[in-house]
């Protein structure tokens, strides 16, 4: 009997050790993706900003930025010359965040025909964004860190709200078309994919949406500047966490997507710094 109850405790041991262990590989997994860069100047050693240190940032377009969608039933197509952007990084808990604001110039229509050169006006966007990777469809790669490409996911900082159809949604920025074209009015630019809780370098937590997704380049590499771009078809699924995440963009009520490229710069103390996207 004795002999029994000491077996039993072995294997309780066994199991309580297996899972601890289980669990911090799980957790492991969560991490990531994460801004890094060099220790020192010049240094080969690649480390983390330390946990919510913030350091800015600034970028600006390179070649128009395009909105594609439908207005009033008709094919839109929306460019702006100059988009400017400002704002902080820094590593959350479990991946690289970004808080900023973002500027839309020099805008006009390109499409519908009947509306081609009429300038518009854009709003403001501000948004929190956050690392996370291409998801492709397999639950393998739920679990898997570094396999896929990295992304930077755009939320606005407006908490979402319910509309009419019980859908949740929040507004990115708010455009406005002159009466010269389709007699005028006001279109929303709005995030409507996966609702997360995004915590900020404060510590402070907000509800957000997931709205859209641009393209971390280069990847895995430090430079001084780096580049976000938007590239048709617009990816809309991701994952972080161990979870699964859906980007969706909607403007004046229907799909749309964004087409362009900014390059991302370290501004203010520090700078210029040369600092990278990494998967772990």
């Amino acid at each position: 009997m004795q002999r029994m109850k000491i077996m039993l405790l072995g294997l309780l041991a066994v199991m309580a050790l297996s899972s601890v262990a289980a669990s911090t590989a799980s957790a492991a997994l969560q991490g990531g993706p994460w801004w890094r860069h060099p220790e020192t100047k010049g240094s080969q050693k690649q480390v983390k900003w330390p946990m919510n240190e913030e350091k800015e940032i600034k970028s600006e377009n390179e070649g128009s930025f395009i909105l594609k969608g439908k207005l009033l039933g008709e094919k839109a197509i929306l460019e702006c010359r100059k988009v400017t952007n400002s704002g902080n990084i820094w590593n959350g808990a479990f991946q690289g965040e970004d808080e900023a604001t973002v500027l839309f110039e020099e805008c006009s229509i390109v499409e519908p025909k009947g509306c081609a050169g009429q300038a518009i006006i854009i709003s403001p966007a501000n948004v929190y964004t956050e690392l996370q990777w291409k998801y492709g469809g397999n639950q393998n790669e739920i679990k898997e860190v570094g396999q896929q490409k990295i992304f930077d996911v755009f939320a606005p900082q407006e908490a979402p709200k319910q509309n009419e159809k019980n859908e949740a949604r929040a507004i990115y920025v708010t455009i406005k078309i002159p009466t010269t074209c389709l007699g005028g009015l006001t279109a929303n630019v709005e995030a409507a994919g996966t609702t997360a809780l995004f915590t900020d370098a404060h510590q402070t937590t907000h509800k957000i949406i997931w709205g859209t997704a641009a393209q971390v380049e280069p990847q895995n590499q430090d430079a001084t500047t780096g580049f976000l771009t938007w590239k048709l078809p617009n990816p809309t699924e991701f994952h972080h966490q161990e979870t699964q995440t859906k980007a969706k963009l909607i403007f004046a009520g229907t799909p749309a997507e964004l087409e362009g490229k900014i390059k991302v710069e370290r501004s203010g103390v520090g700078a210029p710094e040369e600092f990278g996207a990494y998967n772990e």
